[in-house]
This record gives C-alpha cells, structure tokens and sequence, in this order.
C-alpha cells in the first residue's frame, strides 16, 4: 500500500493527554489496514514550539518515537528529561509512562507508534 503524503488523515489537537499547547496529528494507516492487528497507532505528529504531550501510561503496549525534525525532551517514568533531536527514537511500554515537548523554535515532527503486547 503506498499513501501519499497529501493522503492523510489530519486532525489539529490541543493539550494532547494533558499537556499543553498545539498538535498536529497525521495518521499514515489505520488500525483495520494492518493485517497482524498489533499496530494501534501509527502517526505523523508535530508539536508546536512549547507544546507538551503530557505523560500518559503504555500497560501492554509499547510506543516508539522517532525524531524526523525539530528539538524536543522526553521524559520517561520517573526519570529526568531527556534532550531529542532529528535521528533519535525513543521505545516506551511495560507499564511506563512518558512525555514529549517541544523545547526549539521550530516545530517538533515525530513518528509514533503504539503496538500492542
């Protein structure tokens, strides 16, 4: 299946899972087009410069981020922030919770990807 980049399903968001600030999200394919059905979640997202996506929990799924552009901090369970930047990714799940936010001036693009366990 090929789907250009015009294709796309969009949807503006705003304080995504309690955070702040604004989100575009860009889903790439919809659960039902996987055929192994373990992909919920398959996404262009981009932050705004100082939008947050607030911390959320992964209980049986995983959910990988890869950075494409921009500068931003993850935070993982308890941890200290992390600085991510274009190449990066970032792999979540067993029960953690985690965070992004967009700390340059130019908007943070990421893929995310939530696989179920």
């Amino acid at each position: 299946m090929i789907r250009k980049n015009s294709e796309y399903a969009t949807r503006q968001m705003s304080a995504l899972c309690g955070g702040k600030g604004d989100a575009l999200r860009e889903e790439l394919f919809a659960p039902a087009e996987f055929e192994g059905k373990h992909v919920i979640v398959c996404t262009r997202m981009t932050l705004a410069p100082g939008a947050v996506c607030g911390s959320h929990p992964h209980d049986k799924e995983d959910e990988i981020y890869y950075i494409l552009s921009g500068h931003g901090e993850v935070t993982e369970g308890d941890k200290a922030p992390v600085a991510v930047g274009p190449g990066d990714s970032t792999l979540t799940g067993h029960g953690l919770s985690h965070a992004i936010a967009c700390t340059g001036e130019e908007p943070l693009v990421f893929l995310a990807v939530i696989v179920t366990c």
